[in-house]
């Protein structure tokens, strides 16, 4: 399932060249909807302070050279085209996917670890939540539970082009009958479809296993681990966005409105509010229970309104749920303009109206070497301008 074949991911929205000019070969681009790619080979670029800004796709500014303002912008839109032109690819990239599971997983006692944690396979602890400023006193009682995480990173194309998704469910989501992946790992007898991850293209309205849950070290079964966040391809740089269970301590254990927040932290010992619930145009009782994040831009600790979005899901509980606006199993679109719509329905990716979607994560298609070459040699010539 998981392979280290060099293709693009996503990093950081610019094109660099270091302090002698040599291209650092660093490249993002949004043509014509959102398609993330960093080259597999980064070099030339030493230091992190010797790499500047020299082209944003949408708004060229600030060129080291100006002579290669108009060649950039030609250059942007020609690796946009090819980079992000074709329909989506087979075939999934992936690192090493960070998850976390839910207080009632055996992972928590058989591991050492706890509902704040932020795994990888093992499993084994990534990120100990008190470095996100949780509380993890588990064996009081008194504990927060991370049950939706993003890097920040994550590739989201609106309606009508959507890309495909990645994840998972709860223990009791059984899956649209005889369709689907979800269905035949959550049915009576088998019933470990939780610690699984699947991947969907809506709308085709079914889905495959991606990951199998003893790939990452958990334990099948319906009292098995519940993998309830997920991120599978980047790392953070530097901030984490998350969100926390409603009855996690932080959240006054069900009193304050933090479970329908988007949180943020440096990995510092603290976190902030990433997204109020009402940029969201949620209910100050839900419970955000899965997201894919795009930051825009530069990674920051604030959300800024039709620049950032995200892809989230409600828990079953949530009163934005109960009141029918959505289902725990649709996955939720926002600019953080203070509303969300629909975008995709729980039966486009092979879950019925009352499963629970709980983990969720997108990642960049792999770039045919036909559609790269072209690029890279403009990214040649670009280099060759700017030194004349």
């Amino acid at each position: 399932m998981l392979t280290d074949i060099p293709v693009l991911v996503s990093l950081s929205n610019q094109i660099a060249l270091d302090s002698r000019g040599r291209l650092d070969f660093l490249f993002i681009v949004r043509y014509p909807y959102i398609c993330t790619a960093q080259t597999a080979f980064r070099h030339h670029a030493s230091q992190p302070s010797e790499v500047g800004l020299i082209m944003k796709q949408e708004t060229p500014r600030r060129p080291s050279v100006a002579r290669g303002r108009r060649l950039g912008t030609t250059l942007g839109a020609a690796l946009s085209a090819a980079l992000c032109g074709g329909p989506a690819a087979a075939g999934d990239i992936v690192a090493e996917p960070k998850f976390s599971v839910d207080s009632a997983s055996p992972a928590i006692l058989d591991h050492g670890v706890t509902p704040d944690d932020i795994l990888i396979a093992g499993p084994a602890i990534h990120t100990e939540g008190r470095d996100l400023g949780l509380i993890d006193a588990f064996l009081t009682g008194f504990y927060d539970d991370l049950d939706a995480l993003s890097f920040g990173r994550d590739p989201i194309n609106p309606t009508p082009e959507r890309n495909q998704v990645y994840f998972s469910v709860d223990r009791v989501a059984v899956g649209v009958k005889d369709v689907g992946d979800v269905y035949r790992e959550a049915r009576p007898g088998v019933e470990e479809a939780s610690g699984d991850v699947f991947r969907a293209l809506p709308p085709m309205g079914s889905n495959v296993q991606f990951v199998d849950e003893e790939q990452l070290g958990l334990e099948p079964g319906f009292f098995g681990d519940d993998l309830d966040a997920l991120e599978l391809d980047t790392e953070p740089d530097p901030f984490v966005y998350f969100s926390i269970d409603y009855l996690s301590a932080t959240n006054g254990q069900g009193t304050l409105d933090l479970a329908a927040d988007i949180l943020v932290s440096d990995r510092a010992g603290s976190w902030s509010v990433y997204a109020p619930y009402w940029s969201m145009g949620l209910d100050e009782d839900d419970d955000l229970d899965a997201l894919a994040l795009w930051d825009a831009w530069v990674l920051d600790t604030i959300a800024d309104a039709n620049i950032d979005f995200a892809l989230f899901s409600l828990d079953s509980f949530s009163p934005t749920v109960i009141a029918g606006a959505a289902n725990p199993g649709d996955i939720l679109y926002t600019e953080f303009d203070g509303s969300f719509s629909i975008w995709a329905t729980a039966t486009e990716i092979g879950l019925t109206v009352d499963d629970e979607l709980n983990a969720l994560d997108t990642i960049p298609l792999p770039v045919p070497l036909a559609l790269l070459l072209p690029g890279l040699a403009l990214l040649g010539l670009w280099r060759h301008h700017t030194r004349h």
